[in-house]
Formats: C-alpha cells, structure tokens, sequence
C-alpha cells in the first residue's frame, strides 16, 4: 500500500509500517504494510485493529474448543 508522506500518521496510528519511499511521476509515496497478528505493535500504536485482533482470537479460541468437545 502506498499513501502520500501527510497521510503516513494516519496510517501508522492504524498500525501500518513504512518501509521505504517511492519517487513516481505524480510524486513522493510511502510504501507501508501491516502485520495484524503483531498485536504488541497494536497496542504500542493504540490500533483500532488490535479489537478485531482480540475477537478474532476469541472467536478461534471458541472454535477449537466446540471442535474437541464434539470428538
């Protein structure tokens, strides 16, 4: 994902990480990607995706227990 060097706050509160920047014709871009199973990262940087990391691991955790009490 790319987004323009004024976004790049935005998106780090977001939990992306820049990695390195781009000169295209139309300008300056940072590159950036996320890990959403870092959720030390999330945290640290007050994610609003660190929720949905939390339920995910819930909701999995629910799973896998429903799956071995049926077996």
């Amino acid at each position: 994902m790319e987004c323009e060097h004024h976004l790049l706050p935005f998106y780090e509160h977001m939990g992306f990480i820049a990695y390195r920047q781009v000169i295209h014709s139309y300008g300056l871009r940072n590159q950036l990607f996320i890990y959403p199973w870092n959720a030390e990262h999330l945290l640290e940087v007050k994610s609003p995706f660190l929720k949905v990391y939390n339920n995910y691991q819930t909701e999995a955790k629910y799973f896998i227990n429903a799956q071995n009490q049926a077996v």
